[in-house]
């Protein structure tokens, strides 16, 4: 079992206002039966004993990621439990059901979506089997007869190496967008709440293609126009985040881990009103670019190396101050992160679910997107820190004006994971 598991920074980083904890909420097709459920989630987590796990305080100085006999609770209501707390058991994760939704919460230092997906794809294969009484063919399934290889249990992050050289010949990002969002809105951080947009995924990809775009970088560009219609004029770049998938650059394909980069569209103000096919362009120029081996390991390398540092501080407040201070220059910049999940291998499951949602705690940068494709549409949440609909209203403009059938959008309160710090 590992010791510090990819992303840990997230956890050191977290406070009781900002917490690094992701939800999946799976709409299915009938009412949820618990007693389908425990016995469904009994198999995925011995499958998946990775994800049964506590974090161990050793010495004052580090947590440790070790091994939870306690059983995974379960709760019949929409409200989270507290991770790593005696409401948990003291898991990382813990399900919970409400009419017909499952809610999936972890924290996200132990696994990113692409990993959680994995195990929610192993319980609602078993789930409906039992449910329904029905046998499912279990291709993109992890089943509890597929061993667990050496490649998914172990963290591939631990094998990478990181020296003072290596950190001086690294390969720096562009400089931070220096625009803040309060040149753009009044914000108030007080309230978190999310927008539930759903639209069809043929007319956005067809779109798409007509303007020569990839899915996730259409996206961006739709709130950088968005954004572009909040503010007259910007003095200086705002910049959108798209979430990158690791595991193809480290030949990982079944690590479970949260391995995840970042690739930064930087817009300044000569951007605005170009066409969407020209904006495009100079997006897919920008994706490109940052998605090379050499910028890619260039930039594993640093985060390694930056990570490994802090945490060779000895004392557990200095390492939580270095990465909270770390992070702190993104609060308030216009710093919009867009995550895009195509879920194209629940095969056999589809049929019987109705939605995939992703929630995550938007306070590390404000502004967090998350879009999941799953039976012909988007699902869609727009989660702020703060109230106010004019961002996620100029995005649905930005959709319609593009033909684009929309639905949802009504501004909600925002429920994500708790853990205890």
């Amino acid at each position: 079992m590992k010791n510090n598991p990819s992303g840990i920074s997230g956890f050191y980083r977290s406070t009781n206002n900002c917490r690094h904890t992701v939800r999946i909420a799976v709409k299915l097709i009938d009412a949820v039966d618990e007693t389908a459920l425990r016995k469904a989630l009994d198999i995925a987590v011995k499958r998946y004993d990775y994800f049964s796990v506590k974090f161990v305080l050793k010495d004052e100085v580090l947590h440790s990621v070790v091994p939870n006999d306690e059983p995974i609770v379960i709760t019949n209501s929409s409200e989270p439990v507290t991770l790593l707390s005696e409401e948990s058991n003291f898991h990382a994760l813990a399900v919970n059901y409400f009419g017909d939704t499952v809610y999936f919460d972890m924290i996200h230092s132990i696994t990113d979506a692409t990993g959680i997906m994995e195990f929610i794809k192993t319980t609602l294969y078993y789930y409906i089997t039992e449910e329904y009484k029905t046998s499912l063919p279990s291709d993109n399934i992890r089943t509890a007869e597929m061993p667990v290889s050496d490649e998914e249990r172990r963290d591939p992050y631990l094998d990478i190496e990181t020296s003072d050289e290596q950190q001086d010949s690294a390969k720096k990002p562009d400089m931070p967008s220096a625009v803040t969002w309060d040149k753009i809105m009044d914000i108030d951080t007080g309230s978190q709440t999310v927008f539930e947009i759903e639209f069809s995924e043929a007319e956005f990809v067809d779109y798409c293609k007509k303007n020569g775009s990839t899915p996730a970088i259409m996206l961006a560009n739709m709130f950088a126009k968005a954004t572009f219609g909040l503010c007259e004029k910007f003095d200086a770049p705002f910049r959108i985040v798209l979430m990158k998938n690791y595991r193809a650059f480290l030949k990982k394909p079944l690590a479970h881990n949260n391995i995840t980069g970042v690739i930064a569209l930087n817009y300044t103000d000569e951007m605005r009103g170009l066409t969407s096919e020209k904006l495009n362009g100079i997006c897919r120029q920008m994706a490109a670019y940052q998605s090379t081996d050499e910028y890619m390991q260039s930039a594993l390398q640093r985060k390694l190396y930056n990570e490994r540092k802090i945490l060779a501080l000895g004392d557990l407040e200095k390492i939580r101050e270095a990465f909270r201070g770390a992070s702190k220059e993104n609060l308030r910049l216009v710093n919009l992160t867009l995550s895009y999940v195509r879920m194209n291998t629940l095969g056999a499951l589809e049929p019987y679910i109705k939605s995939v949602r992703t929630y995550v705690d938007p306070s590390g940068s404000h502004v967090i997107v998350e879009a999941n494709a799953l039976n012909g549409k988007f699902f869609m949440n727009i989660m702020q820190d703060f109230a106010g609909n004019a961002l996620s209203e100029a995005f649905i403009n930005e959709l319609k004006s593009a033909g684009i059938k929309v639905s949802g959008g009504a501004e909600q309160e925002l429920s994500c994971p708790k853990m205890r710090i």
